[in-house]
C-alpha cells in the first residue's frame, strides 16, 4: 500500500490514478490518512458489487 499526501496527489494526479490501479494509495492529509483510493476491480472484490461499473457508466460526469 503507498501513502501520498494530498498535495501530492493534487500535483501528481496522473501518478495517483496509475499507482492506485495497481494498489490501495492513502491520502494524508496533515498528517492523518484520509482516504483509500483503490481500482474498480479491487472496489468490485470488496463489496461482491460486480454491477458498479454498469451503475457508473449510466450516470452522468459532473464537472465542477
Amino acid at each position: 500500500m503507498k501513502k501520498l499526501t494530498a498535495k501530492y496527489v493534487r500535483d501528481n494526479f496522473g501518478e495517483f490514478m496509475d499507482s492506485s490501479i495497481q494498489n490501495e494509495v492513502v491520502i494524508t492529509k496533515n498528517g492523518r490518512p484520509s482516504v483509500i483510493a483503490m481500482s474498480i476491480d479491487k472496489y468490485m472484490t470488496i463489496t461482491g458489487d460486480k454491477s458498479i461499473k454498469d451503475k457508473l457508466s449510466q450516470e452522468k460526469n459532473i464537472e465542477v
